[in-house]
């Protein structure tokens, strides 16, 4: 849930800087500007527990600027690519618990 929330933060910041940048186009600096105030409010936002992994927020938004502001595109890929984390690290997990039943189990005839 936390992983989620972040990523769909971090692609509604994105979307700030991108929209708010077409703004004043000719003025380099504003893009600039925003993008660093931007960043700090990505970081602060993880004071809250939903938005506290702020990595996530930070891909949120690269894979945002990646799919050049195209939310429709890239909200279905972070979605999948959730969807696939979590499988992989309950299916580790489930590994590892297996594995360490086994030593046990070997170790106890022995």
């Amino acid at each position: 849930m936390i992983s989620a929330c972040t990523l769909l933060s971090g692609m509604v910041w994105a979307l700030v800087i991108i929209h708010g940048s077409a703004l004043a186009p000719h003025l380099e600096i504003v893009s600039y500007v925003l993008t660093g105030i931007v960043a700090f409010l990505m970081c602060i936002q993880a004071k809250h527990l939903l938005l506290s992994f702020v990595p996530g927020t930070f891909i949120g938004a690269c894979a945002t600027f990646a799919g050049q502001g195209d939310w429709r595109l890239v909200l279905p890929s972070l979605a999948l690519g959730l969807i696939f984390g979590y499988a992989m690290k309950n299916s580790g997990l489930w590994l590892a618990s297996r594995r360490e039943q086994h030593s046990a189990h070997t170790a106890v005839t022995k």
